[in-house]
């Protein structure tokens, strides 16, 4: 039995386009905000970057040198806060002024609500001020990563829980997520609270005391999450998602510019305001969009084939469907011209993943292509990766690639299995990494991000060998 396994990346632009601004700055960029008028992102280094429009930005005299990690607007007031208990004033943005926080530690998060200021500690302490220049610390006896309020109440983050206040003084835990995930930031809008961290967590709640998963995958943490535009998006290394409802998430488009080489969004902080949103990343990259498309109503976990005998067996995993309609079954022996072979209704089913087998039978002796057209309600569709099966009586005794050279996807077969497969630029940067918990006889890569030229193939076999082959993308 051959097996191709292939991951359906997450890191698709869909419909809007991300722009590069000027930062004017190399620093890190760590927390970005809008109010007044203007937007203020801050980071390392004492850090402070102000911009009108989100487009072309101006460094401003912070006078620390310390990390800056979380910024805040109440309407009259900007307030920033970083290491070492630092917290700066401004009435405009471009002038700070230091102020006496009566802490040492690192604050992490700040924000305003029921006529004061509240910071958080990254420790078991708040502090809080009526006008931003007076501060008084409180033990509160919790950990936190992150702070934001909404009705009558504040929502703080950090370690496995989250917790609620009144006053920002006297805190109640409601939500324990368990000793392995941690929860890093949370934001308030439309109505409802948004929390997200580690493993691909992301919950959601209408009150701030009673909280459901409204996605969870285990994947790189996400970073920061906010609401705009009637779209709620949230950041990390596996990309953008974005939620209508906040309950509902899928893949959205993401700024290129703060990928890394593979692809991974390095993104650090995200906000919306004067109709657009601005990301931020390492090195003083700032990426703005006007207008971010809310995800497709299916979100595809992964999609694989085998060949069994004559048959090519076909299985996909969709991680939510809202709005879907049904899957388009799309064949090609050359990889460029698909026809239609089959459909399957979607199962309309949020609240769990769902699985699809197809199978496709009597085939002739060969390489064969498939691909998914995920078709919505309203008629849109996206079509997924595309999987190579070969149909063949017996595995290639010989550790083979092929086609080689071609547009992709890829097939590298091997009679006495493959264990692990590298993909490698002809400069050494890893591209693609798998391994196999159980050998497989074939694998499959699509590179369809990956620029035309030459990759090496480093593969280890079941029978601990070990090969580099040399395939050409045109």
């Amino acid at each position: 039995m051959f097996i191709v396994l292939l991951y359906i990346s997450t890191h698709t632009s869909l419909h809007a386009q991300w722009q590069t601004a000027i930062s004017n700055t190399t620093n890190t960029l760590i927390d970005v905000s809008y109010g007044g008028g203007q937007w203020v992102a801050v980071g390392v280094n004492g850090i402070i970057v102000t911009s009108a429009d989100g487009i072309d930005w101006t460094p401003r005299m912070s006078n620390t040198t310390k990390g800056l990690s979380n910024a805040a607007y109440n309407g009259s007031q900007w307030i920033v806060v970083g290491q070492e208990g630092t917290i700066l004033s401004s009435t405009d943005g471009i002038t700070w002024a230091a102020q006496q926080s009566n802490t040492t530690t690192e604050l992490t998060g700040i924000t305003y609500g029921d006529g004061q200021w509240l910071a958080v500690e990254f420790g078991s302490a708040t502090v809080t001020s009526p006008d931003g220049i007076n501060w008084t610390r409180h033990p509160v006896g919790h950990l936190f990563y992150g702070v934001s309020y909404g009705p009558n109440q504040y929502v703080g983050v950090g370690g496995s829980s989250i917790k609620t206040s009144t006053n920002g003084i006297n805190w109640q835990e409601v939500k324990n997520i368990g000793s392995r995930e941690r929860v890093y930031e949370v934001s308030y809008g439309n109505g409802q609270w948004v929390a997200v961290g580690s493993r691909g967590i992301i919950l959601s709640s209408s009150d701030g005391v009673n909280w459901t998963y409204a996605y969870f995958r285990y994947s790189p943490e996400f970073y920061d999450v906010n609401y705009g535009d009637g779209l709620w998006i949230a950041i990390g290394p596996n990309g953008f998602y974005g939620s209508s409802n906040g309950t509902n998430w899928g893949s959205v488009s993401q700024p290129q510019s703060i990928n890394d080489i593979n692809g991974y969004s390095q993104a650090t902080g995200i906000s919306y305001g004067a109709g657009k949103w601005v990301a931020i990343g390492p090195n003083g990259k700032i990426a703005y969009n006007y207008s971010v498309a809310a995800p497709l109503p299916v979100s595809l976990v992964s999609f694989t084939g085998q060949s069994e005998g004559t048959t090519a067996h076909l299985s996909w995993e969709t991680a939510w469907e809202k709005g879907a309609s049904h899957f388009v079954i799309e064949r090609s022996q050359n990889a460029k011209s698909f026809e239609a072979i089959g459909r399957m209704e979607a199962k309309d089913n949020i609240n769990k993943n769902q699985s699809y087998n197809f199978f496709d039978s009597e085939l002739a002796a060969g390489l064969w292509y498939y691909r998914l057209r995920q078709v919505d309600l309203d008629g849109t569709y996206v079509y997924s990766s595309i999987v190579a099966v070969r149909i063949s009586t017996e595995p290639l005794p010989m550790l083979t690639l092929s086609p080689n050279p071609s547009a992709g996807p890829l097939l590298l077969e091997y009679k006495a299995g493959i264990s692990s497969v590298s993909v490698y630029s002809l400069t050494g940067v890893l591209i693609q990494e798998q391994r196999f918990e159980q050998a497989v006889n074939q694998w499959s890569w699509n590179g369809q991000d990956q620029p035309s030229g030459a990759y090496l193939i480093k593969v280890q076999t079941q029978d601990r060998n070990q090969q580099t082959l040399r395939w050409v993308k045109q």
